[in-house]
């Protein structure tokens, strides 16, 4: 950055191309008591970091959403100048904080969950 090159962050733009939402799915509310069950045990071994949002805060189910998607695919594009490279990857979780600081984890039906995803 001191000789003036940008941050590749910058070149790099991220997005989440999804299938048609599975609507009539109990997954989505499986994952999220297990994730809201285990996550106390994961933030104690980080209670020195400062959080972003707490576990009461989580728990209210409009502040964090878990919906399942047919797919779910991340499409990478790295712009540069005339340059530009596009890559998708095929995911089988994804998780974005959307309008009003919402937290929505989106999960692949086609996929099995990878925890550490």
């Amino acid at each position: 950055m001191d000789l003036g090159s940008r941050r590749l962050s910058s070149l790099v733009k991220e997005e989440y191309l999804v299938g048609t939402e599975i609507s009539n799915s109990k997954r989505p509310t499986y994952i999220r008591s297990l994730i809201l069950e285990r996550l106390p045990i994961f933030l104690h071994e980080h209670n020195h970091a400062k959080m972003k949002v707490s576990l009461d805060w989580l728990q209210i189910e409009s502040n964090f959403q878990v919906k399942v998607y047919g797919q779910i695919k991340v499409k990478r594009t790295l712009s540069y100048g005339k340059l530009r490279l596009e890559r998708k990857q095929e995911a089988s979780a994804v998780a974005q904080q959307g309008p009003a600081q919402r937290i929505e984890l989106m999960l692949a039906d086609n996929a099995q969950v990878d925890f550490y995803e």
